[in-house]
């Protein structure tokens, strides 16, 4: 993979991995969805991907499935309150997404329930396919531990995706 780096209009190519040696992608591996957004259910397998597209017409979705992606990695989504995010018609919404960090499975769940305070569970693969708690005492100090494993907290997510929109 190849990444353009540079200020001016000349524009020098390296390889990736020289300017990251020690930092691996965060793979995704499995997501499930439930009355998030415009989805009322959905389940995709990532396993077996190098590259995805998802295309479709205006409104199908295209948005939500990155942004559920985006709530469940780090709480926070497009819409204007928590409450939003839930489908209407419906009193909860939760989101579950596995990935692979640095060699390491792990598995994140969080929920809202309209009008009430939402739940987050963080896991690790332990084992074939059993998932251990590694969840914090609090919901925040969950959350850090997540940015932790990912290395990248939601500030410098927003910045790297706002680039690629620009290009």
């Amino acid at each position: 993979m190849l990444f353009r780096s540079g200020i001016s209009k000349t524009c020098t190519i390296v390889p990736l991995a020289s300017l990251v040696p020690r930092c691996l992608p965060m793979i995704p591996l499995h997501l499930r969805i439930e009355n998030f957004l415009s989805y009322r259910s959905c389940e995709l397998s990532f396993q077996g991907l190098h590259t995805a597209c998802i295309c479709g017409i205006n409104g199908a979705g295209k948005s939500s499935l990155l942004e559920s992606m985006t709530w469940a990695l780090w709480g926070k989504c497009r819409a204007p309150s928590e409450d939003d995010l839930i489908r209407s018609g419906t009193e909860s919404a939760t989101v579950d997404i596995t990935f692979l960090c640095e060699g390491t499975v792990y598995r994140v769940l969080r929920s809202r329930p309209r009008n009430k305070t939402g739940a987050l569970e963080f896991q690790i693969r332990d084992g074939e396919h059993n998932f251990r708690s590694i969840s914090q005492r609090t919901l925040q100090g969950t959350q850090q531990a997540i940015e932790q494993v990912l290395k990248m907290d939601y500030e410098t997510f927003k910045i790297g995706r706002a680039s690629c929109r620009e290009r």
